[in-house]
């Protein structure tokens, strides 16, 4: 059995942002749809409870954990590792690359010349979850498409297509994702949830 269990989804549904601003895109919260996506993703996942909770700071993120855990919001913390900063090198890139190659797997991403940037982004921010003190307890990480796929190939321990296979090669879709199971610091299994 697993001492520590890391489930990593992408958030729900959401509706349309109100302009073309980082602003709005942030703003944006769960339709009907996403909550009721997040409402049957909680239940497949057993009604679990969580010991951390982290989310990108983007409200459909926030949204999506907040009903998946059915915790209070002051347990979710928020790291804007999670999503691109406005108008930094890594949010210019990926969205050139999102605007070229849209909702395609990790794979086709590694693939473009600036591919790199995001399994960069993705080995910085696992870093950075590697201080929180989840060992032997159950987390859940709620972000968005492509970087849920890279930062559950960084917390498996790299990010060879060949070796990972079905996380390179899929994208995962709304409220979608995998939880990761460790015993003593060591990868041992993943449920995908699709």
């Amino acid at each position: 059995m697993a001492d520590t269990r890391i489930t990593i989804l992408r958030h729900g549904n959401a509706v349309p942002p109100t302009d073309d601003s980082h602003q709005a895109d942030m703003a944006r919260a769960l339709s009907g749809k996403g909550q009721g996506q997040a409402e049957l993703r909680r239940k497949i996942l057993g009604n679990p409870k969580f010991d951390l909770i982290l989310s990108s700071p983007a409200a459909r993120a926030v949204q999506t954990a907040l009903i998946v855990s059915d915790q209070p919001e002051s347990t979710v913390q928020k790291m804007h590792q999670l999503c691109w900063t406005e108008g930094s090198d890594f949010a210019k890139a990926i969205d050139a690359m999102f605007r070229e190659l849209g909702y395609k797997p990790l794979a086709d991403y590694r693939k473009h010349p600036q591919g790199h940037l995001l399994d960069e982004q993705a080995g910085e921010t696992w870093t950075l979850f590697q201080a929180f003190p989840f060992s032997g307890k159950s987390a859940l990480i709620t972000g968005h498409a492509v970087m849920s796929n890279a930062l559950a190939c960084q917390a498996i321990g790299g990010y060879d297509p060949s070796e990972w296979r079905y996380l390179s090669e899929t994208s995962f879709g709304e409220c979608e994702g995998v939880t990761l199971e460790f015993r003593t610091g060591e990868f041992v299994g993943m449920d995908v949830h699709v």
